[in-house]
Parts: structure tokens; sequence; C-alpha cells
């Protein structure tokens, strides 16, 4: 079993799993604060409230779609790890194009929730978009083994 997997790559591929798997928590984590301008009571919601909230006061329903693809990228990038860790060439594309459209996907969400009025970015946009970046980054990551004179 150990011969399959290949030892140069085991820290990128360990790296792109755990951004995958970030990627997916993110989504329970705050998204965002609003902020009632009654009652300035805060409200705190993850990313599935976004997309509701954004269906009711923008009338636009990518936000709650881009959340479920969210979930798909984030499964891209530990499905990419696990052909990567294999020695399955495609694996590398997989966590390239899954980090790729979870930063895009991010940003997009980021930029609409700004339109919501009282409304503030919390941790789990962050998260989500710094282990994206990471995700992108992870396919570079390889350890050589220094040759014995």
């Amino acid at each position: 079993m150990l011969g399959i997997i290949e030892r140069e790559y085991v820290l990128s591929t360990v790296v792109a799993f755990l951004v995958g798997l970030f990627v997916i928590v993110s989504l329970f984590l705050p998204w965002l604060a609003v902020t009632d301008e009654e009652s300035e009571e805060v409200e705190r919601l993850n990313a599935f409230q976004v997309g509701e909230s954004t269906i009711e006061s923008l009338n636009l329903a990518f936000v709650t779609t881009a959340f479920n693809f969210l979930i798909l990228f984030g499964s891209l990038l530990i499905f990419g790890a696990i052909l990567r860790l294999i020695k399955i060439e495609i694996g590398l594309h997989l966590i390239y194009a899954g980090a790729l459209l979870s930063v895009v996907f991010t940003v997009l969400s980021l930029i609409i929730s700004s339109f919501i009025i009282y409304a503030s970015p919390l941790i789990g946009q962050w998260v989500c978009l710094a282990f994206s970046i990471t995700g992108l980054v992870s396919p570079r990551l390889h350890r050589k083994e220094q040759m014995q004179e």
C-alpha cells in the first residue's frame, strides 16, 4: 500500500485535504453580523442563513447557490488530494479547480453581502477565503529528500 503513495507530495496532499475540510466547515461559522436598525440587536448568520437573508433583502438567489457550490468545491479539494496521493494526475487539477472556484465564489459572496444594509463580515468569510488561497498554493508544496553522499 505504501508503494502506491507518492512520498514527495504527502505534504501538499495533506494540506489540500485539510483545506477542503476547512472550506466546508467555514460555512457553518458566523459569516455575517446583521444589526437590526430599530432594536440594535446583532444577529450572527452562518453562510446558509446569509443566503436566505440575501434572497429576502436583495431578491438574489445566487448567494444561496454559491454556498452550496462551496461545499462541492471543498469536496473537489478533498477528492483531488486523495487522487494526488495515489499518483493519479487529475488530482492536481481538481485541487486547483476547487481552490480557485472557492476563492472566486467567496469573494463574490463577500461583495454581494456587502450590499446588505447594517451588515458586517465575520470570521467565516475570512476563514473560507484564507483557506481557499492556501488551497491554490498547496500543490506547490512538496518535500524533496536530500541525497546522502
